[in-house]
């Protein structure tokens, strides 16, 4: 079986259950030559496919890197579902600039689907589960 990665929370829960939070970062350089040509080319009203194909290649290692920690987190995961990503654009110099891309998702294992939230007997709750 693939890993299944998946940005929403519709998985099979008669298969499989939900075992906890991974998160990861990645921090991509940009050279200011990427950048100086990015900004020239946006000055004409170019699309920069630099800094898309950098931003790709961000995106691509932050997953790569959810996706080794998920497995080293829980040594049974099969998948990461609600995959959240956040990307911000870093400049702390005027030559130097940074994407930093932040992802994060519930890990997938096997084994019966357990309903997130309130167990109810009668009208009173007995168990709170604090892992979905």
């Amino acid at each position: 079986m693939s890993f299944i990665l998946l940005t929403n929370n519709e998985y099979d829960r008669a298969r499989l259950r939900s075992a906890g939070l991974v998160n990861a970062t990645h921090v991509e350089a940009v050279s200011s030559m990427r950048g100086f040509a990015a900004d020239l080319l946006g000055a004409f009203g170019n699309k920069s496919d630099l800094l898309t194909k950098k931003t790709d290649d961000a995106i691509a290692a932050a997953t790569q890197e959810l996706i080794q920690r998920a497995r080293a987190q829980f040594p049974a995961a099969v998948g990461v579902c609600d995959i959240r990503y956040n990307l911000s654009g870093i400049n702390p110099e005027p030559n130097k600039s940074f994407i930093l891309v932040c992802v994060s998702g519930t890990v997938l294992v096997p084994g019966t689907g357990a309903r997130c939230g309130l167990r109810k007997k009668g009208k009173t709750v007995k168990n709170l589960r604090s892992v979905c």
